[in-house]
């Protein structure tokens, strides 16, 4: 099975923050497992560089810089993610709260790379200051 390349999630993991200079690269990663990549395409995403706005907004810098949070989430029957809930986060770093925001702007394929519905399946979105 051929994983789908997904170009939002790359601008994330790859692109370094926009903001201070002592600001460490962050990443968002999408995965099935908390490891293996979605194998569907998004129909609908933010890209790196709204999400990074958003999080700039929305969380300190010390948090962004320091901060991790995970949470899982499924694909509805409309497609978008959602049922979202924070399985591990730094204290008070406010970081879960702020990905769940975005997680509803994700619009799954209906189909994943093998044929099979995208409805239902379980999301992680993985949030890593340290990565």
């Amino acid at each position: 099975m051929r994983i789908a390349t997904l170009a939002p999630v790359a601008l994330l993991i790859l692109g370094a923050w926009a903001g201070t200079a002592s600001a460490k690269p962050e990443s968002l990663q999408i995965t099935l497992d908390g490891t293996t990549p979605v194998n569907w395409r998004w129909i609908a995403a933010p890209d790196g560089t709204q999400v990074a706005s958003f999080l700039r907004e929305q969380v300190s810098q010390a948090a962004r810089s320091t901060g991790m949070a995970k949470l899982e989430c499924a694909i509805g029957k409309d497609q978008h993610v959602g049922d979202c809930k924070v399985l591990e986060e730094t204290a008070g770093a406010n970081i879960g709260e702020a990905i769940m925001h975005l997680t509803h702007t994700y619009k799954a394929a209906s189909k994943d790379a093998a044929g099979a519905p995208t409805v239902g399946h379980k999301v992680y979105f993985t949030y890593d200051a340290k990565s």
